[in-house]
């Protein structure tokens, strides 16, 4: 049985229980439960696959930041001395960061590039998935390009600054 209710539905379940009971006292009491109840069971695993989603997207995109760091650790590691030689030559520190985070930004923007494509040709595969968004929601793909773009020059930032702190009498030493 299902009834419409408006007001106090704590009172009129009551009310509904007391009336059964008294005109069938075989039948128990019945079970009486919100519509919105209802409806919160039945999309529990969509919503649980929904949050494992973000958690593994945020996972893959501290994995991306990692990878990127790292790319950038190395690549200021195997140019120390060629660093250490602008240094000594004449270059200013900020602009061995320009390069250094100019490297990595590059490298941020070529994929978020590939990604933004692959993912504009693939938003038929989730358009049933998405409730309240459409497929190419220009404010979501932008946002979540700044993200990233964002959390790749936080990557940056520490091999550029890391670049600019080399001594070069140390490096002419080593040649």
């Amino acid at each position: 049985m299902e009834v419409r209710l408006s007001g106090n539905s704590a009172a009129v379940a009551a009310a509904i229980r007391a009336t059964v009971k008294d005109a069938a006292p075989l039948l128990g009491t019945p079970e009486i439960h919100l519509v919105s109840e209802l409806a919160g069971r039945i999309i529990t695993t969509e919503r649980m696959l929904t949050q494992l989603s973000g958690l593994l997207s945020l996972l893959a995109l501290l994995l991306a930041c990692i990878g990127l760091y790292g790319l950038m650790s190395y690549n200021v590691a195997s140019q120390r001395s060629e660093i250490g030689i602008r240094l000594a030559l004449g270059a200013r520190p900020r602009d061995i960061f320009r390069v250094i985070a100019g490297q990595g930004l590059q490298l941020a923007l070529i994929g978020v590039a590939i990604g933004l494509i692959a993912s504009l040709a693939l938003t038929h595969l989730v358009k049933n998935l998405l409730f309240g968004v459409s497929p190419t929601d220009p404010l979501t793909f932008g946002l979540i390009a700044l993200l990233l773009i964002s959390v790749a020059l936080l990557a940056c930032w520490i091999p550029a600054r890391r670049a600019t702190k080399i001594d070069p009498m140390i490096t002419l030493k080593c040649e």
